[in-house]
């Protein structure tokens, strides 16, 4: 049986009825707050390597995130943490 109106790629489904194509309402607008001018995040690492290569990437890595945009909080330890294997955060 062939549809006259019915696009050869819609056949094998079935043609719906036009009013079916078309929504019945248009999505309505939602509001959203406005952002935080910054948001408080901490980065979990591991760096397994011995320390002049751990200095290394442990730069590279402060490098990258201060190229995102995070901040450092200063802190009593911050100048350790290139240098000490346990650090994480």
């Amino acid at each position: 049986m062939r549809h006259a109106t019915c696009p050869h790629r819609l056949r094998p489904l079935g043609c719906p009825p036009a009013r079916r194509l078309a929504p019945e309402f248009a999505a309505a607008q939602t509001k959203v707050p406005k952002p935080p001018e910054a948001y408080d995040a901490q980065v979990r690492y591991r760096i397994n390597a011995d320390r002049n290569e751990r200095v290394l990437q442990f730069e590279a890595m402060i490098k990258f995130f201060g190229g995102l945009g995070f901040k450092e909080t200063p802190g009593e330890d911050n100048d350790l943490a290139a240098f000490d294997p346990a650090a994480e955060r």
